[in-house]
């Protein structure tokens, strides 16, 4: 598709839109998987003033119809592939009694073959070709702080939250490829999910912004993706979370480096995947950034630093404190992380209390009370206001003050280079220390065959604290050398660090952006007999098999932990 027809398809969105009614304010709902004409649809309602809710094509039946409930979204547009998941969830009584009783549904296929839509639908892909290609009336009561699109948080608990995007925020994550190097001339590929701002907006912008070229995959195929590559000659790509351990993982093809691949943009990328995927794909530079969705906290890492996720310069001596991380009139602060109550540190006077460099801290974006010109300190939040409320901060320096809180753990060098810790609430303590989850799972991929980990704390009866536990899955048919493992992990880890218990996993269940989900597995804890569980015996330097025996001599104390 040229820049004209794309524009042209949002027209004709636009006005159909108008024609339903859709003005500054309304909110239509888009549920359909990856391709083209996905966002130049948001384009198009963009155009009447209205917003889309871009629904994650993973929800289902209740979390589904919550996700449009909360939206107020007085149509929704289905994807074929998604039909049957939308008539599923209309089967259950819980999830219709959330759903709005005009709503209006309309199936769009976007291609030649358009089946029949089901009783109540009407087909767009009848009524978009009628449509006026004409640009769209100048909109009134718009502003730069009008609602563009909801984005739902991957999330992995509980029901999805919509982060309103307003034109002004989506302006700068549209724009993120312009520090990040893209020029005009790049063929950039997206295999993410385009409901996420990394997939739906970043890559988005790369064509928008930068004039490239959008190659937009259906869905992420680790086996495909440096085929594609080769194939459409990319020579930018977009990351997320696990995304580039999937990839380190395939078995080696022709394609690994039979590409012109220059740029991996993305978050999340493990420094224990780092080097390898840099040097078996020949990745010229990775530029790892920071941020999220709604947050109005961001850093990036222009130099390529080696698993640095963001840069910020410190001025030395006598002017350390015009540097970013000390200067109050920065919009981000570092401050100093109460591990005991899982919030920042508070002082003798209430206040919150700027950390030192190298030290563990949280990072917290000023959120501005009058005119921001920049929208930089913009935290427009959720949908549902008590999960906005959730993310403030009050009275942080100063009385009345509020702060966004990114829930995250960081740490600056004496460079200024910042570095990924942590998830708040993902170190756990255990024998009165602190674990990361983060360094155990990079521990346990050491392990031969080890795919993936995912590290959390389970509860013992009668135990303080919360024992780690470490869920991993394995390559191809390798089984779990659990000598091996207590070598492994002993040798790595500090001894309160070492997986108590390990659980090997058919399959890693993970959200839309490669986010591994842990509640479940927490809540299974270690008496899940539906896997092989083992636990860590020191004295036999080994993991031993858990039996439904071992169990119940745990849970009464007989053995001790």
């Amino acid at each position: 598709m040229t820049f004209t027809e794309v524009d042209r398809l949002a027209n004709r969105v636009a006005s159909w839109a108008r024609a339903e009614g859709i003005v500054t304010g309304k909110v239509v709902a888009l549920l359909m998987e990856n391709r083209p004409e996905y966002f130049a649809f948001w384009l198009g309602v963009m155009k009447t003033g209205g917003a889309t809710a871009l629904l994650n094509t993973n929800t289902r039946g209740e979390s589904l119809a919550h996700a449009i409930s909360i939206s107020d979204a007085s149509i929704v547009v289905v994807g074929p592939e998604l039909v049957a998941t939308f008539l599923e969830m209309q089967k259950e009584s819980n999830a219709l009694k959330l759903l709005p009783k005009e709503l209006k549904v309309y199936l769009y296929c976007a291609d030649s073959s358009v089946p029949i839509p089901p009783k109540g639908w009407k087909s767009l892909d009848d009524i978009l070709p009628t449509c006026s290609l004409e640009e769209p009336l100048p909109l009134k009561n718009f502003t730069a702080r009008t609602c563009a699109l909801l984005i739902y948080t991957s999330g992995t608990t509980g029901m999805p939250k919509a982060a309103k995007i307003t034109h002004m925020r989506l302006r700068q994550l549209l724009e993120t490829g312009t520090v990040m190097g893209v020029t005009s001339s790049d063929i950039a590929y997206c295999a993410l999910p385009l409901y996420h701002s990394a997939g739906g907006c970043m890559t988005v912008g790369y064509m928008m912004c930068k004039g490239a070229t959008l190659v937009v995959r259906k869905k992420f195929t680790a086996r495909g993706f440096w085929l594609d590559c080769y194939k459409f000659d990319v020579t930018v790509i977009q990351y997320i979370g696990e995304l580039c351990r999937y990839l380190v993982n395939t078995e080696p093809s022709e394609f690994d480096q039979k590409h012109h691949v220059r740029l991996a943009i993305g978050n999340g990328l493990r420094p224990d995947v780092w080097e390898e995927f840099k040097k078996r794909f020949k990745v010229k530079r990775i530029a790892e950034f920071y941020g999220s969705t709604e947050g109005n906290v961001a850093c990036f890492n222009p130099f390529g630093e080696q698993h640095a996720i963001g840069y910020l310069p410190l001025f030395p001596w006598p002017f350390t404190y015009f540097s970013p991380t000390r200067c109050r009139l920065f919009p981000i602060q570092f401050v100093r992380y109460d591990r005991e109550t899982e919030a920042p540190y508070r002082g003798l006077d209430g206040h919150c209390v700027v950390a030192d460099l190298g030290e563990v801290a949280e990072p917290i974006g000023e959120i501005s009370s009058g005119r921001d010109i920049t929208g930089l300190k913009a935290f427009e939040g959720y949908v549902d206001k008590a999960s906005t409320d959730k993310k403030i901060l009050k009275d942080v320096f100063k009385a009345g003050d509020l702060y966004f809180r990114t829930g995250d753990l960081l740490r600056i060098d004496k460079r200024g280079f910042i570095y990924f810790v942590d998830r708040v609430g993902d170190t756990f303590r255990w024998k009165g220390e602190n674990v990361s989850t983060m360094q155990v799972a990079e521990a346990c991929t050491k392990i031969s065959g080890v795919s993936e980990a995912n590290v959390y704390g389970v509860s013992i009866p009668k135990t303080d604290g919360r024992a780690g536990m470490a869920a991993l899955t394995m390559k191809g048919d390798e089984k779990l050398d659990v000598l091996e493992a207590f070598r492994v992990l002993t040798a790595e880890l500090p001894p309160f660090a070492v997986p108590v218990f390990l659980r090997v996993l058919k399959e890693m269940e993970i959200t839309g952006t490669f986010k591994h989900r842990k509640p479940e597995l927490q809540r299974e804890g270690y008496e899940a007999m539906t896997d092989p569980l083992f636990v860590l015996n020191i004295k036999g330097k080994t993991y031993d098999v858990l039996t439904p025996y071992m169990v119940k001599q745990i849970n009464s104390f007989e053995i001790r932990l």
